[in-house]
Order: C-alpha cells, then structure tokens, then sequence
C-alpha cells in the first residue's frame, strides 16, 4: 500500500539542521518564496518549509501541507534544483514563503513551482556564499 504521508526521514526537523541550510546554503529567490539549499551527506533529498506574514495559522498550516503533498507528489523536484546548481547530490532544501506566495491549490503550486524551474538557468545562483560576505 503507498503511504499518504511524506516520510519523516525527508524532512527538516531540527533547528540546527535549518541553521545549517540558512548558513551555508545557495539561494533561489521569487516573488513571495524562496529555495535555500545546500548539500548533505545522506542518499535523498529533505524538505524544510518556513512561512511568515500569515496571521491565520489556518492559512499558514495549509500552505505548508501544500508544499509537503508536492514535494511528495514530485521527488524529481528537489533533484531538478539540485541538478542544476549543485550535481546528483542529496540536498537539504528549505523553502520559505511570506504572504505574497499564495497558491490557491496544488494546481497552482506546481505551476508557479515549474515556471521558476523552467525560467532557471543552470548556472544561476542568486545569491552566493562569496555576494554574502563569507568565504570559504
């Protein structure tokens, strides 16, 4: 039987798994949303989703249940942005949102996901370590 959930294992959890990506990730920026991503050492890809501006909890729970299904939905889409910027390598993707980023259903999010995918160049970056002021 498949399972509806998406694994625990593919998620962000911990707060210093979030600081990680926040610090030394790459970053793809959109109107209302952004991809920050870097790589890790494990076989898969992991999900972590930040929303802010949403006053409603309501709103803010179901936006980030969206983006779950269509990570679930979609495992070529992290490989997608991990090919293009980083190789065949497993990252850790966090995807944050303000409320400018309202997608009205999964319709919607994969769309808008699709058409920033597709707009990317592969060797677009938007914001480097080195724009950042840190060195490595």
């Amino acid at each position: 039987m498949r399972q509806l959930a998406l694994p625990r294992r593919r998620l962000i959890t911990k707060k210093w798994q979030y600081d990680h990506v926040y610090r030394h990730g790459n970053r793809l920026r959109a109107n209302g949303f952004n991809f920050i991503f870097t790589l890790n050492e494990l076989d898969r890809h992991r999900l972590g989703i930040s929303i802010s501006g949403f006053k409603s909890a309501v709103k803010r729970n179901r936006l980030k249940r969206l983006i779950r299904e269509y990570f679930r939905l979609n495992p070529a889409f992290p490989a997608t942005i991990a090919r293009q910027n980083v190789g065949e390598a497993g990252i850790d993707l966090v995807i944050t949102a303000n409320k400018k980023f309202s997608p009205a259903g999964l319709n919607d999010l994969q769309e808008i996901f699709s058409s920033f995918l597709s707009s990317k160049s592969n060797s677009t970056i938007a914001l480097s370590r080195q724009k950042r002021g840190k060195t490595t």
